[in-house]
């Protein structure tokens, strides 16, 4: 019952919807490996803006919750069904269970492919390149290279997770396997006031 592990889905979901880069990096840092890994997959039939990626370090992984905090501020996300696993051969251990997300997308980039986008467009048609997001240190960059989106996205994912987990009890690899969708256009439109 006082097993650490148990605790890691709620912390996590208490973590990442505080919308806190600060709270989420010191959790980083003190439950996650230095060199940790996070993948999420997609299934084959989602759009090409949701494509499957791998992230490496925990730097880079605190840059991508800042990144998905600004594109997607009302993201709500929940671990659920977890379970902690251990075998008798391994040092480690996995966590795993049932995650879902929802929120409303509500940037597009500025520019595609050299050319300028415009605010109208659908934000399916736009995939945003990882290792270009990753790229940028400072939030203030990256929100230089978008635009509000006049029909903001509302997306919602049903999938799996696992958390592999050290002797130690840190996390070295994290993977998120979307398996399910549903996407809609806000009713309204994003205003300047």
């Amino acid at each position: 019952k006082r097993d650490i592990r148990r605790a890691y889905p709620d912390m996590l979901n208490n973590v990442m919807n505080s919308h806190d880069i600060e709270l989420f990096s010191s959790f980083v840092d003190r439950f996650y490996h230095h060199e940790c890994t996070m993948v999420q997959t997609f299934p084959e039939s989602a759009p090409a803006c949701f494509n499957s990626i791998q992230i490496q370090g925990a730097e880079a992984l605190k840059r991508k919750q800042r990144m998905t905090d600004l594109v997607t501020p009302d993201a709500v996300i929940n671990l659920s069904n977890s379970q902690v696993c251990k075998r008798q051969y391994e040092n480690g251990s996995r966590v795993l269970g049932n995650f879902n997300a929802t929120g409303t997308v509500i940037y597009l980039p500025k520019k595609y492919n050299g050319k300028p986008v415009d605010p109208n467009d659908p934000i399916l048609g736009y995939d945003l390149n990882h290792n270009e997001v990753l790229a940028y240190e400072k939030t203030e960059d990256f929100l230089q290279q978008l635009q509000l989106a006049s029909k903001p996205l509302n997306i919602q994912f049903w999938g799996s997770y696992e958390m592999i987990l050290d002797a130690n009890h840190r996390v070295e690899r994290f993977t998120i396997s979307w398996l399910s969708f549903d996407i809609s256009y806000s009713s309204f439109s994003t205003c300047v006031l």
